[in-house]
């Protein structure tokens, strides 16, 4: 608007489906009711009584926009639930700039969480079919880079936990997947001059994200934004779990990416990037996905 004012587009939102269609069923749930914390949960069509590897979810959207309802993450997740058979929780996570970073990161702890309470076995669907011993931790674009953030994060908790509780933990997080994952600095880099002017992400519009994003004051420089800087400051746990990420060779993150895959592989950790040479950002989610 004319008085620098703005608002999101309505988006056209999915129903859950609680029964099974096309091999796959959804449904909304509460996380947590104090904050309102949620999440849709997908779920392959599979014997009575097997157990599923677990993938908690971070959708994308630069930290402003969309949620588990929205088409393509929907049918996205569904896609994955159904190829992968994987039991799928789809995180609907705080946006800004009403909730600036560090906000999704604090539901992305608070979802761990949750896997390691009792409520959570109250769920039917996790408590039947989830597996908590094979949990993976994924995401893309902003989901990405919260991804990765709450990975690092549990890591680091469960190197604080004493002798005797890290031997018998609740859930077992066994892999990290981030696809494309959002990165940003003050600086450019030869993949944001090449590719600035992308179909679906932009350099004008992921410098407004963060803009958006970050604590007010902070630049594109702050450790949210800025991943090697925050693999700088921040030890990579020793106990890190195994990272794949998935990149485009024409998105204009692609260099950051490859950034903080080589500082991650420098610290001794076991990171498979795979690369497609003709994909822009966000690739995954148009037609054929």
């Amino acid at each position: 608007y004319d008085d620098f004012a703005a608002t999101r587009q309505p988006l056209e939102s999915i129903p859950a489906i609680p029964h099974f269609v096309q091999g796959v069923a959804s449904k909304d749930i509460v996380i947590d009711e104090i904050s309102g914390l949620s999440a849709r949960i997908f779920l392959p069509e599979c014997e009575h009584d097997s157990k599923l590897p677990v993938f908690v979810y971070f959708h994308g959207g630069g930290f402003l926009v969309f949620t588990p309802k929205f088409q393509f993450f929907h049918y996205f997740c569904e896609s994955m639930a159904r190829s992968l058979k994987a039991l799928v929780v789809s995180v609907d996570y705080r946006l800004a700039p009403e909730h600036r970073l560090p906000a999704a990161y604090q539901d992305a702890t608070r979802t761990l969480q949750w896997l390691q309470e009792p409520q959570c076995l109250g769920e039917d669907w996790i408590r039947s079919h989830g597996d908590l011993s094979r949990v993976f931790i994924s995401g893309d674009s902003a989901g990405g880079n919260i991804a990765q953030h709450s990975a690092l994060d549990w890591f680091f908790r469960q190197e604080l936990k004493n002798v005797e509780e890290t031997k018998n933990p609740t859930i077992k997080v066994v892999g990290v997947v981030l696809v494309q994952p959002f990165y940003g600095g003050m600086d450019r880099k030869d993949s944001e001059v090449e590719f600035a002017n992308g179909e679906i992400l932009t350099m004008e519009s992921s410098d407004l994200c963060w803009k958006l994003a970050l604590p007010i004051g902070a630049d594109r420089d702050h450790p949210f934004c800025n991943q090697p800087k925050f693999l700088d400051e921040h030890r990579v746990p020793a106990e890190m779990a195994p990272i794949f990420m998935a990149i485009g060779r024409k998105d204009c993150l692609y260099a950051r990416q490859v950034e903080v895959a080589r500082r991650l592989q420098g610290a001794n950790k076991h990171v498979q990037v795979v690369e497609y040479e003709d994909a822009a950002h966000a690739f995954y989610l148009g037609p054929p996905s």
